[in-house]
């Protein structure tokens, strides 16, 4: 049973982790 909400869900916490760590590099990068 997959729950479309779920699936959003789960997506955008991927997109978050994502975007986290290419802000981290980025900060990273001018420091």
């Amino acid at each position: 049973m997959t729950d479309p909400q779920l699936e959003m869900h789960r997506a955008l916490y991927l997109a978050a982790m994502i975007g986290m760590c290419a802000a981290l590099v980025v900060y990273v990068a001018t420091m």
